[in-house]
């Protein structure tokens, strides 16, 4: 099995994108499943909160191993960054659950 080694620069274009890129991912995966929880199967709003965000740490974990196990690192920022904006687009499609309407 080869070792990965990487340049000082890969590396930190790496670690960027997996502490940043890997928050906005797991924010917008966390915002585009508690707008679907209630809309698809009837949940609760906040039961569909506390379940996303319980989730959102596994998305951020997945993003985090993903970053340094591709090849490239511009592919690592392109997948991030894609994957962000589908779940925002996602979001931006799903209805707002009628409590947190009440709520703002």
């Amino acid at each position: 099995m080869s070792r990965a080694t990487f340049a000082p620069a890969d590396a930190a274009l790496r670690t960027a994108c997996a502490v940043v890129g890997g928050y906005a991912l797991a924010w917008c995966f966390t915002a585009c499943l508690a707008r679907a929880l209630p809309a698809l199967f009837g949940m609760a709003a906040s039961d569909a909160v506390m379940t996303a965000s319980m989730l959102s740490f596994v998305v951020y974990l997945v993003v985090v191993v993903r970053v340094f196990a591709l090849r490239s690192a511009p592919r690592a920022v392109a997948e991030t960054l894609g994957l962000s904006a589908v779940f925002a687009a996602l979001c931006a499609l799903l209805p707002v659950p009628a409590a947190a309407r009440l709520a703002a």
